[in-house]
């Protein structure tokens, strides 16, 4: 109970039901004792012999007393269930912000992967879409007869290398038809 995180107030209430506890099993003792027809001889023995006395321990074991003393037991442990109550909703309240934070940080750190993922995405796209625009603005030239460009080859990719092939395309046709 020490390792689970029980606290000293709470083991506190268990100690007193526990010795509230241990009077009423004195009284079951010699309620127990009276049917064998053995009693107390003054020193917390029991070795006063006589006739067994069913009466008498009826009487100790269902009297107003005995009802007492088990709510003298249970008294504490209910106040003990109370306190594990509190404790561990107070945990519980814990774990739930906690999981709440974790979860609003997941959610921001999704939200941002996803932004800069589209942002990503868009940079590329403007980055091909600029340079297939040139590649086919260098095609439909040479397909409309304009041999006197060259095209502007500003990166080693693919489309740097299709560019370079429409100006090798280009430069041949020029020295074909000189």
């Amino acid at each position: 109970m020490r390792k689970a995180g029980f606290s000293e107030q709470e083991f506190a209430k268990l100690q007193e039901a526990q010795t509230n506890s241990d009077g009423l099993v004195k009284t079951e003792v010699i309620a127990m004792n009276a049917v064998k027809g053995l009693f107390d001889d003054g020193s917390g023995n029991f070795t006063k012999k006589g006739p067994p006395d069913l009466e008498m321990a009826r009487t100790i074991m269902h009297d107003a007393q005995y009802h007492r003393n088990k709510g003298k037991i249970m008294q504490p442990v209910n106040e003990f269930l109370t306190l594990l109550d509190q404790r561990t909703s107070a945990a519980v309240q814990t774990a739930t912000g906690g999981t709440m934070a974790a979860y609003s940080v997941t959610v921001g750190v999704l939200l941002v992967s996803v932004m800069v993922s589209l942002l990503c995405l868009f940079l590329v796209y403007r980055h091909i879409k600029r340079n297939l625009d040139q590649a086919i603005a260098t095609a439909q030239l040479i397909a409309g007869g304009d041999l006197s460009i060259d095209a502007v080859i500003e990166r080693a990719d693919e489309i740097g290398v299709l560019l370079h092939a429409m100006n090798t395309i280009n430069a041949n046709l020029t020295g074909l038809i000189n």
